[in-house]
């Protein structure tokens, strides 16, 4: 039983109630009488397990934290090159992928093996095996971050020969000072999040991003004032990784300690109270506490814990004496703890294990999960590490070469942020997935799957066709001028692609197929280097983005096939045949707007104003026209909306409005 509840609750990072049973029978109340508040609190609550209300409003906290973390990240890189140039944008986006790539080897994968640790010695009642799991974490993520710190410090020449600029030197030991604080911030994290507690992650997430942009701009905004060469302002950018981290860490490392200090005084104040009861209270009422204890109902034995009025499934009663919940003194109460702990983590490792040990647990149980976290950020270094040099090739100075590896890197924000909402409307999947191949509902995960991969070459098709269409007005939006936009327009290409990765990863991570989407972007990453191979001396930075259409395209087509052939999932011609209308209709109208647009707004606005109306205007149009063009040509059913979440009223008003066929 304890096994089984302690597993539970780590499978789903764990909230920090623990599994409740009300004591002294079913109507709520102890063997004497009085009623167990805290523990039809904590039933009310839900926190059993991470099921319950609040571990449901804890992982949509984290999301939208880790969304608007995201899009800062990314959308943080257009002012800067605004700012800085092509030269500095490119060494900034060199060096980044590959401190993303140490980082995500440094900690990637433990906060989940903190959480899970964590989350075991909350199950047991055991807060000091849950501080002895962030010790150790501490600890080894410390030592990792200072070996990560020393790689990038001393290998920074080496590291900016093989990106193809000296200049890249100084933003390589920049970015490398964020190894001091981004692990010990990931160790926290975990920690909070295995206790179910997501507000401290999440202000850490958010604290973090705003503070890296905020600081990263000062700095370069004033680096540009004072008249500093590129490779300082190069290091400006990638500092403020680790001026955001402080600001992180600071953030998470405040909470801990206003919980420590909370937690300090409430144990001042439980010892005064039980100075002031009379001595014998507790000998009179323990009989009744015995009674109160003893055997579950489903045959487990139970024990309360310390301070919480709650019973533990599987833990062993205690013998001490005194009221449940209750001791005669507050280190009584805390060595109650410990042994209820220790009887109900068996052999879970963390009550009694050395520091060392726990260090060797964490470390197995991360590796699985960095290993797939990997895959993203070795696809950004291969062209890092290739791109700049193979431009050199044909007889490049190093500063020329990377301002047009600057200019490849132009169409990556918006791509990044196109395949960033696809992986957040994928997420949405997962829970029905599961759910459906838990209950072994094979025709629910068939028409979920279908309609996800229908969605996603839609959805992935249209923002490429738009970004396409529209790169010349959004380059000069964006970034002031119109240089490299035939590049900008294939790597807007990339859009497709990747948003079918997205949404093919999602699917086979709700049907528990997690390592394939990993296994299919290295696949990628390889393919990439030997296209940028062939291509990139021939035909520059136009060949590098085509080198990312074929790799990616390589990788989407293979994700498809895998969750067609896990369910079985297949797109009916009708229905392709109706996006593909849509399309040319979208695509059609583009063209026609953005040649007659921009000479009219050309004569009453300054030529970046019009550019942005134009850009801005023309995506809110297309989009609209494409979504109406595929509703009227039976790209998707009335049917498949009345299955989603609100989609009886959506379906009712577009029959309304003769966008969609009611099929009944």
């Amino acid at each position: 039983m304890k096994q089984k509840q302690a597993g539970n609750l780590a499978e789903g990072a764990g909230s920090a109630e623990p599994d409740v049973r009300v004591p002294g029978g079913q109507d709520g109340r102890h063997g004497d009488g009085r009623a167990s508040s805290r523990g039809e609190a904590a039933a009310r609550r839900g926190g059993s397990g991470g099921t319950g209300p609040r571990y449901m409003r804890g992982a949509a906290l984290m999301g939208g934290a880790m969304l608007v973390s995201k899009a800062l990240g990314t959308l943080q890189k257009i002012p800067m090159q605004n700012i800085a140039g092509d030269r500095v944008f490119g060494i900034y986006n060199a060096v980044y992928p590959l401190y993303q790539l140490l980082l995500v080897m440094v900690t990637a994968g433990f906060p989940v093996a903190i959480s899970l640790l964590v989350a075991e010695r909350e199950a047991a009642g055991d807060r000091n095996g849950s501080a002895r799991v962030l010790s150790a974490s501490v600890r080894l993520l410390a030592a990792c971050g200072v070996a990560g710190f020393l790689l990038l410090w001393t290998g920074a020449r080496q590291i900016a020969d093989w990106l193809g600029d000296d200049a890249a030197a100084q933003a390589v030991r920049a970015s490398s000072l964020a190894f001091w604080v981004a692990p010990v911030m990931a160790a926290f994290r975990g920690y909070y999040q295995g206790r179910g507690h997501m507000l401290p992650s999440a202000a850490s997430q958010l604290a973090e991003q705003a503070v890296r942009v905020a600081g990263m701009l000062a700095l370069l905004i004033a680096g540009w004032q004072l008249g500093w060469p590129d490779a300082r302002l190069a290091a400006g950018a990638t500092a403020g990784s680790a001026i955001g981290g402080t600001a992180g860490l600071a953030a998470i490392v405040g909470y801990w300690a206003w919980e420590k200090k909370r937690a300090a005084a409430a144990a001042s104040i439980g010892d005064d109270a039980m100075k002031e009861r009379p001595a014998d209270r507790g000998n009179e009422r323990a009989p009744k506490q015995a009674r109160g204890q003893g055997r579950s109902r489903d045959g487990g034995s139970e024990a309360v814990s310390p301070g919480t009025n709650v019973r533990i499934l599987g833990a062993r009663p205690s013998a001490e004496p005194g009221l449940p919940g209750e001791a005669t003194s507050w280190a009584d109460a805390r060595e109650r703890r410990r042994s209820a702990a220790a009887a109900a983590g068996g052999d879970s490792g963390a009550a009694g294990a050395s520091l060392p040990a726990l260090m060797k647990r964490l470390a197995l149980l991360a590796v699985p999960v960095t290993l797939g976290a990997l895959a993203l950020p070795v696809l950004n270094v291969v062209d890092a590490f290739t791109v700049p040099r193979l431009l050199q090739g044909d007889g490049l100075a190093q500063p020329e070469a990377m301002s047009l590896f600057g200019l490849y890197s132009r169409g990556q924000p918006l791509v990044q942020l196109v395949v960033m909402v696809a992986g957040a409307m994928g997420g949405a999947f997962v829970p029905a997935l599961a759910g459906a191949r838990t209950s072994g509902d094979a025709d629910g995960i068939r028409r979920q799957a279908a309609l996800v991969l229908r969605a996603a070459w839609s959805v992935g098709a249209a923002a490429a066709v738009g970004l396409a269409l529209l790169a010349e007005p959004m380059n000069v939006m964006l970034y002031a001028d119109a240089d490299g936009s035939r590049t900008f327009a294939l790597v807007g290409c990339t859009a497709l692609a990747g948003t079918v990765s997205a949404l093919a990863a999602a699917v086979l991570q709700g049907l528990g197929a997690a390592r394939t989407p990993a296994l299919l972007m290295l696949t990628a990453a390889a393919l990439k280097a030997a296209f940028n191979a062939a291509l990139v001396p021939a035909y520059g930075t136009a060949g590098a983005a085509c080198s990312g259409i074929a790799a990616l395209t390589a990788a989407a087509l293979l994700g498809s096939a895998a969750v067609r052939r896990a369910t079985g999932a297949a797109v009916p011609a009708r229905r392709a045949a109706g996006v593909v209308l849509a399309l040319a209709v979208m695509a059609a109208a583009l063209v026609l707007a953005e040649r007659g647009g921009a000479p009219l707004l050309g004569l009453v606005l300054p030529p970046r104003a019009a550019a942005a109306a134009l850009a801005l205007g023309c995506t809110a149009f297309g989009g609209a026209l494409f979504a109406a063009a595929a509703l009227r040509f039976g790209g998707v059913t009335a049917r498949e909306l009345r299955a989603l979440p609100g989609g009886e009223a959506i379906a009712a008003r577009l029959i309304r409005l003769r966008l969609l066929r009611d099929e009944g």
